[in-house]
């Protein structure tokens, strides 16, 4: 989003600014806008995502760009996405690092002890 003459657009300075929601059925009417426009599931979660952006944005800006919405919950989803993908990868080289240890701890002999008789 970008603040040119006093005006909030989104990089596309095609699209036009709507205003932005002053009630509750205003509100869940703007978020079916955004949702069935650019084909995003309607979730409570991206109900309050759009909800946290219009707080976030100026006080002077009472109109914005669908698309800024859009964009925002796409790119949370792709950062979603993306953290899950770092903590599998991170997950399988802990699980690999375990399973290395315990295989060279197998074939390790303790030396700090003598075996006794009975243990033979």
């Amino acid at each position: 989003m970008i603040l040119k003459r006093g005006k909030m657009t989104d990089c596309n300075e095609t699209e036009e600014l709507v205003q932005l929601p002053v009630g509750l059925s205003e509100f869940n009417a703007f978020c079916e806008t955004i949702f069935t426009k650019y084909s995003l599931p309607d979730m409570p979660s991206y109900r309050n995502a759009v909800a946290t952006m219009i707080m976030h944005l100026p006080q002077t800006e009472d109109k914005a760009a669908l698309s800024f919405f859009a964009k925002s919950i796409r790119k949370a989803m792709a950062n979603q996405v993306a953290y899950e993908v770092i903590q599998q990868i991170r997950e399988d080289e802990k699980a690999k690092e375990k399973a290395q240890s315990d295989a060279n701890a197998i074939g390790t002999v303790s030396t700090d002890e003598p075996v006794s008789k009975q243990e033979v």
